[in-house]
C-alpha cells in the first residue's frame, strides 16, 4: 500500500512499527514525512524525534572531500564532514570497526579509525 493513501491510524501503526517516538500533536503531515524520513526519502521534521541517537561529527580530510557513506541492515547513511549531524546508535559498531591500515615512519603496519570522527549525546 502506498503511504500517501494510508489512514493516520495504518500511519501510527507504521511509525510504531520502524519505532519512532510520535509527539500528539504531530500532524498527519508531518507524521507521513517522518515515515518517509526513516524510510530515507525524506528529512525528519522537527516535531517527530528519534530515540536513541547520537551526534557526530567526522574530520575534514584533505585528499578526500566526499561524505562518509555507511550501511547497516539495508538501510544507507551518509554523513557530511566537518559537521555535526544526528546518527543511529545502533550504526556505532559499524564506525568504530571501519579501520585502515598504514605504514609508519619505521615501515611498520598499523590500524587507524578508517574515518576520524567524534560522538556526542543528541
Amino acid at each position: 500500500m502506498n503511504l500517501n493513501d494510508m489512514t493516520r491510524e495504518q500511519l501510527l501503526e507504521q511509525a510504531d512499527v520502524l519505532e519512532l517516538d510520535i509527539a500528539k500533536n504531530t500532524t498527519t503531515s508531518n507524521l507521513l514525512k517522518a515515515i518517509k524520513a526513516e524510510l530515507g526519502e525524506a528529512d525528519v521534521p522537527k516535531a517527530v524525534k528519534k530515540t536513541d541517537d547520537v551526534q557526530i561529527n567526522f574530520a575534514n580530510d584533505q585528499k578526500n572531500k566526499q561524505p562518509v557513506f555507511f550501511g547497516l541492515n539495508g538501510k544507507s547513511y551518509r554523513f557530511p564532514r566537518g559537521k555535526w549531524v544526528r546518527c543511529p546508535r545502533a550504526l556505532l559498531p559499524t564506525i568504530e570497526n571501519a579501520k585502515r591500515r598504514i605504514q609508519d615512519e619505521s615501515g611498520e603496519w598499523m590500524e587507524v579509525d578508517a574515518y576520524p570522527y567524534q560522538v556526542k549525546e543528541a
